[in-house]
């Protein structure tokens, strides 16, 4: 029998139905499956089960894990997958004003697996309308004005090719209540996000794309890459959580603002608000541009330790990230504030906690 080439056989897995993320990391159908890595101190054995805390120590290499580890990491990604609590997805990624490899040092990889990876609002603090709650009716009002203005002069701009149809009234802020009107604000600015095109809000938006097709993930790693790879979070997104909007329920929700045609959702997207939270990040790859090779996975440390204890994965909690150095690290990769949560809500803040506010949530009810 003849062997396909690699590139061939790439872009037949790239174009199945049914191929689903467990496959793809694994290197189902693939000639060369990727490894798995994990991150490990100075002088410690590849196999010794007694890791230590990632924080703790400086590291100095990447190692494969062991095959048990291997086996339960796969058995995990089968298993949130299929959960109904967890949406399985991905976020792909390059760089345009750092080399490639600058990521993958264990520096930085030390400081990703502490800090989670923030929406840009982060590291520039956006001029734009902000997301969290505000108590006055008048001063939403005159936020969404701006930003209904906005949205209809991008709307204006899209090809008649394209088949967009509609624009937002502003008769829909005529309501006085204020809970109403926040979540309008943070609707319309995720839609803004989802158009894309306004750089004034773009450049600095304080929400991240996923995407639930590994394909989609690879693309946006690697197709506007200057560099001949790019890079790929795993993360197991807590289906409960208030503060995502999957686009295709954003699309029906358009119908009743006006927007009655709009793009189908190509892209399977998932606009999260703030960034990913380590605890629920399982991991990074890297892909190759020219084959969409995966080069080497590096499971979440903290994964990597409750797989070697042979624990359960917390879908709703995450897992458990020592974060003593979370302030020190979100300096170095350049965040000006943080994000957290608890039982009332999540909320952002300055490094120091002297400056927090309440985020606004997609849930209206």
């Amino acid at each position: 029998m003849k062997l396909k080439s690699n590139h061939l056989l790439q872009k037949e897995v790239k174009n199945s139905s049914q191929q689903n993320i467990l496959d793809f990391i694994k290197g189902k159908n693939r000639l060369y499956p990727p490894k798995v890595y994990e991150l490990r101190g100075e002088n410690q054995k590849i196999f010794n089960q007694e890791i230590y805390p990632f924080f703790n120590v400086e590291y100095s290499e990447l190692t494969c894990v062991n095959s048990d580890i291997k086996e339960s990491f796969f058995q995990l990604i089968e298993s949130l997958e299929t959960k109904s609590e967890t949406i399985l997805c991905m976020r792909g990624d390059s760089f345009e004003k750092t080399p490639h490899d600058n990521f993958f040092t264990l520096e930085n990889l030390q400081k990703i697996f502490i800090v989670g990876n923030k929406a840009k609002s982060f590291i520039v603090k956006p001029k734009y309308a902000t997301y969290t709650n505000a108590n006055s009716s008048s001063d939403i009002k005159k936020e969404l004005k701006i930003i209904i203005h906005d949205v209809n002069e991008e709307i204006k701009k899209k090809p008649d090719i394209h088949d967009v149809k509609g624009i937002i009234s502003e008769t829909i802020i005529d309501s006085e209540d204020i809970k109403f009107l926040n979540h309008l604000k943070v609707f319309l600015l995720a839609f803004l996000h989802n158009i894309g095109s306004l750089r004034s809000f773009k450049s600095n938006s304080p929400f991240l794309s996923l995407t639930t097709k590994e394909n989609i993930a690879i693309d946006f790693a690697t197709n506007r890459s200057k560099h001949k790879k790019g890079i790929v979070y795993l993360y197991a997104l807590n289906k409960s959580d208030d503060y995502y909007i999957k686009t295709s329920e954003m699309i029906k929700k358009l119908e009743s603002y006006g927007i009655e045609k709009w793009y189908d959702d190509t892209h399977k997207e998932i606009i999260l608000m703030n960034g990913m939270y380590p605890h629920y990040l399982l991991g990074i790859y890297e892909v190759e541009k020219d084959t969409q090779d995966i080069n080497k996975f590096i499971i979440n440390p903290a994964l990597y330790q409750l797989l070697s204890e042979k624990k359960k994965f917390d879908s709703k909690n995450g897992l458990i990230v020592d974060q003593q150095n979370f302030e020190q690290f979100a300096k170095e990769l350049g965040h000006e504030e943080f994000f957290f949560k608890n039982n009332m809500g999540t909320f952002v803040s300055n490094l120091s906690m002297r400056h927090i506010e309440e985020c606004i949530d997609f849930n209206e009810n």
